[in-house]
């Protein structure tokens, strides 16, 4: 008895050899109260050392630092968006945005366009895309070699204006009464043999209208696909809801007369006058030998 007394008196401190002696289970309890007293609050702990970094002048480096970066960061991100979108490369953007949103809207609607608009039926409308991806690689050629030959401008520019032509004309047909499966199918062709001479000069004019790296200029290609993907299908689903399929080709019409002339009136000039300036003969050197 008079040792457990002695044992709750002076409980064993933490991390000490075990006992071989069993402890009565009073000692034990009134240990573990002792333990928890001493147990340092964590809370406590942090904001003492936190106290004390600021008082070693650590946490004021550390939080300006990190301050420091963050405003530098948004500044970064600000002028790098200024460079982008409020810029010639903004308007090229803008009409990448707009010619996928045409495209992408009626390829996520096809299946149901063709037969609800046109009487086409799903067997046909198969084939007709089949035809139209052979068509797509044999094309991919001439756009190559004219690419080659005239810059990549003008199979861009021919290529914005067939997705324009198509769209108007899938939404016309779409309103008649006779011929709507030849005309309509012609005009699905149409859109979808646009895509070789607009996708493969996209890179080429990507770094020719940016004034930063390449591979930041093609990434923003990528996102100006991607973000007209999600409009068209998105917005394009909506429409074919609320007032029919054919209101799918109207939108597109819409978006490819958009992005037609947003490269006719704004980015064709620039084009030109950068070809005429390429085409100007550097001034003669009048240096002599000494």
């Amino acid at each position: 008895a008079a040792r457990q007394s002695e044992t709750r008196e002076n409980p064993r401190p933490r991390g000490s050899p075990t006992m071989s002696m069993p402890l009565h289970p009073d000692a034990l309890a009134a240990d573990r109260d002792t333990a928890r007293e001493h147990m340092p609050d964590e809370a406590a702990w942090v904001r003492e050392s936190l106290a004390g970094f600021q008082r070693h002048g650590w946490l004021s480096d550390v939080l300006y630092r990190v301050e420091d970066g963050r405003e530098a960061f948004v500044r970064a991100v600000a002028s790098g968006e200024r460079e982008v979108l409020v810029s010639t490369f903004g308007i090229y953007f803008a009409v990448l945005v707009l010619t996928s949103v045409s495209n992408n809207g009626v390829n996520a609607q096809i299946a149901n366009i063709m037969p609800e608009v046109y009487g086409i039926d799903a067997r046909t409308t198969s084939a007709l895309i089949s035809i139209a991806g052979l068509l797509n690689i044999l094309l991919y050629f001439p756009a190559g070699r004219w690419m080659a030959k005239k810059g990549g401008f003008s199979p861009f520019t021919v290529g914005i204006a067939a997705r324009m032509a198509a769209g108007l004309g899938m939404g016309a047909v779409g309103m008649m009464t006779d011929n709507k499966v030849l005309l309509g199918a012609a005009f699905m062709q149409l859109m979808y043999n646009a895509a070789p001479f607009v996708r493969l000069p996209q890179a080429g004019l990507a770094v020719r209208f940016a004034s930063f790296p390449a591979g930041q200029a093609n990434g923003w290609v990528i996102a100006a696909s991607a973000l007209g993907s999600f409009v068209g299908a998105l917005l394009g689903g909506f429409l074919a809801k609320e007032f029919g399929y054919n209101s799918v080709n109207w939108m597109a019409a819409i978006a490819g007369a958009g992005s037609f002339a947003t490269l006719f009136l704004w980015l064709r000039p620039v084009e030109k006058q950068r070809a005429e300036h390429e085409l100007e003969p550097e001034p003669a050197s009048n240096g002599g030998g000494a």
